[in-house]
């Protein structure tokens, strides 16, 4: 058995010792308390009768000699919480007359259920790699992506969907391992980085939102087993943003807690893949070192900056020839359900994408629940709207073109899956630029020569060429971006070359300068100068995209003060850095018609706090553009100019009696109940 100081750590695991002649009897009351373990849940017990168990009860089922006369029934994550108090009398019968013996922590492959003929042993040293990695909840392969990219190898691997198991195994040769809590950390073995995208269905807006209420969200205590247990240097994780905003901000800092417990440190961020990618698609990011790794002359870990590039969604759309293809087009029983719908009722326009701008949030269920939220092509010379294909949600995600999805066994047409798989799948962009400051950080040399390119760009393009800067780091996270293009094999299309062009910019230069494109960090929980200063660039830019993410910044920062507990004075910051004032500015003189929208929505978040406020009191351009807003704007926009407005004059007033914006109480908002439509 794993040693005790492995197995405290993770979620409530064990399982009943009982006879096998028992063991039916035992499984059928399990099974009506909903505590039996989905999969896997009988296995041999080959090691001594435990001392609460009758030998009478084994007698007769030792007759069989091929067979142990003992087996091991496991239960779920909830049957072994309750066992941790009190058994119920169901099971309290089986306990007394001694016929079952309750075993905590005892996993599916621990040794005494496998036998020790089928005892793991943990993967080789991998002596000429630049580092090794393991993915926990792997999907298939966003992190394997980034991270073979810069020069890694993947000792060890688990995902417990078949299905993506198919799909991993068809793309990179490796079959992952399946369901993490049935494995000990002895078949992990050692290695450098930690990487995995734990469950985020409980944590997500389209969820159920029940945090640690669902077993599914206590799931990211295997990662902390595994950090306990095979120490790595460092860790990356992923989830959906809503976990920073979840519970005022207690479900995140109650994970960072058990992070940093296992002796790292920890810091995160929350970064929109819109950024290099045409898809709204913010991700919380975490990332660890340990602290005994740190190497002394090593820089200290930073946050990777990334081009804010002016992609649209019609760059990464098939051929027209697709529009009239019966996979993708909607039926007419389709389209009906999606009239009924509630967005549809209110703007029709709503449900089809915007081709010139940005995809929603790609979502597993974009093709099972399409009448709720999911959008739709309809380009002009096209029958009717249509799904995005499989290939246009493969490059909103950055997975390279040649990607393989039509892997499974079990289901090889069910194109449905697909969809769900990608919807899952964290962004190998993203976690290549984290990866590459990560290895920074624990002092991993850089790779030279630079790694050949997996994909079939033209001869001699490579990013890797561009003279070394500060922004090199990102280098191998833009050639992932290229490879995710969709073109055909060898050509250097318009949109493509075009994007080469700016990604070469970028690299080139620190600053906004010859029309490369502005950078990005995303945000964390502080609002620190350097933040502020890239933000400020931003907004500054007068390129759409750089303003959309900096305005995006702006109002989740803001949100996280009042709404979460986040670190006090972030608002009072950039009201004193001037971008309070940048932000209304863009109100009328934003690039595009979205700016201008989302610098009101912004501007409404940012004027919950008083200091924001009382800040445009004098601002008589703001006021003016403010009414101009209501007048020619939609009512949902309109609102929260009226908004707006509504506490400029609130502090008009108190300033005018007191001159102090704490004379009386906050006006009451109902904008106070939600969160910030950031998104558009």
């Amino acid at each position: 058995m794993a040693s005790e100081k492995c197995n405290v750590h993770g979620v409530p695991t064990g399982a009943f010792v009982v006879a096998r002649r028992e063991a039916d009897t035992l499984r059928k009351t399990l099974r009506r308390l909903k505590w039996l373990k989905p999969g896997i849940n009988t296995t041999p017990y080959t090691a001594e009768t435990p001392p609460g168990l009758r030998h009478t009860a084994l007698a007769a089922s030792s007759n069989n000699s091929s067979l142990s006369p003992l087996c091991a029934i496991h239960v779920s994550q909830i049957g072994a919480a309750c066992m941790s108090s009190a058994a119920p009398d169901s099971i309290s019968t089986f306990l007394a007359a001694g016929t079952a013996c309750w075993m905590p922590r005892l996993r599916v492959r621990d040794l005494v259920c496998l036998g020790r003929d089928s005892a793991c042993t943990p993967p080789p040293a991998a002596p000429s790699a630049r580092f090794t990695f393991s993915e926990l909840f792997a999907g298939i392969g966003g992190f394997r992506i980034a991270l073979d990219k810069l020069g890694g190898k993947s000792i060890f691997t688990s995902e417990i969907d078949p299905e993506a198991r198919d799909v991993y195994e068809g793309n990179f040769g490796d079959r992952p391992d399946g369901d993490i809590t049935e494995i000990e950390t002895d078949c992990i073995g050692p290695h450098d980085i930690l990487t995995g995208g734990f469950p985020c269905q409980t944590f997500s807006l389209a969820g159920n939102t029940e945090g640690f209420e669902d077993p599914r969200g206590m799931l990211f205590l295997e990662i902390v087993r595994v950090l306990h247990a095979c120490a790595p240097r460092a860790f990356i994780l992923e989830n959906v943003a809503n976990l920073a905003f979840m519970q005022q901000g207690t479900i995140l800092r109650s994970i960072i807690a058990e992070l940093s417990g296992a002796g790292y440190d920890v810091s995160w961020r929350l970064i929109n893949s819109r950024v290099v990618l045409p898809q709204q698609r913010i991700r919380v990011y975490l990332v660890g070192l340990r602290r005994d790794q740190i190497s002394p002359g090593a820089p200290s870990f930073r946050w990777p900056e990334l081009p804010v590039l002016d992609t649209a969604l019609r760059d990464v759309l098939e051929d027209p020839s697709v529009d009239d293809d019966p996979r993708w087009l909607l039926t007419k029983h389709q389209q009906a359900k999606v009239e009924q719908s509630a967005e549809y009722r209110i703007d029709p326009q709503l449900r089809l994408a915007r081709l010139d701008g940005c995809a929603r949030t790609l979502m597993s269920n974009y093709r099972t629940s399409f009448n709720v939220r999911s959008e739709f092509v309809w380009r002009p010379s096209a029958p009717g709207p249509r799904f995005y294909t499989v290939s246009e949600c493969a490059a909103l995600q950055g997975f390279p073109h040649n990607f393989r999805y039509q892997c499974a066994t079990s289901r090889p047409n069910n194109a449905n899956r697909a969809y769900f798989q990608l919807g899952n799948a964290v962004c190998p962009i993203i976690v290549a630029a984290i990866a590459a400051s990560v290895l920074e950080a624990l002092a991993v040399p850089p790779l030279i020569p630079p790694q050949p390119s997996t994909s079939t760009l033209p001869a001699g393009v490579t990013l890797a060429t561009i003279p070394k800067s500060p922004r090199s780091l990102v280098a191998p996270a833009l050639e992932l971006l290229l490879e995710a293009a969709p073109a055909a094999p060898g050509a250097l299309t318009g949109s493509r070359q075009q994007l080469l062009r700016q990604c070469a910019a970028f690299l080139r230069t620190d600053l906004v300068e010859s029309g490369a494109p502005a950078g990005c960090t995303g945000r964390g929980p502080e609002f620190l100068a350097a933040d502020q200063e890239v933000t400020r660039r931003l907004l500054e830019s007068r390129q759409a995209g750089a303003e959309l993410s900096g305005l995006t910044t702006l109002g989740r920062v803001a949100y996280y003060e009042v709404e979460c507990g986040g670190p006090q004075g972030a608002t009072a910051a950039m009201v004193a850095a001037g971008l309070v004032i940048l932000t209304a500015g863009l109100i009328v003189h934003g690039s595009v018609a979205e700016v201008r929208r989302l610098a009101v929505v912004t501007l409404a978040i940012l004027c919950r706090q008083p200091v924001a406020a009382a800040t445009l009191v004098t601002s008589h351009s703001t006021v003016e553009a403010l009414w101009e807003v209501i007048a020619v704007t939609d009512s949902r926009t309109a609102k929260q100019a009226e908004e707006i407005l509504h506490r400029i004059g609130h502090w008009t007033k108190c300033l005018g009696q007191t001159g102090d914006t704490t004379c009386v109480e906050q006006p009451e908002s109902a904008l106070m109940e939600t969160e910030p439509d950031l998104e558009g």
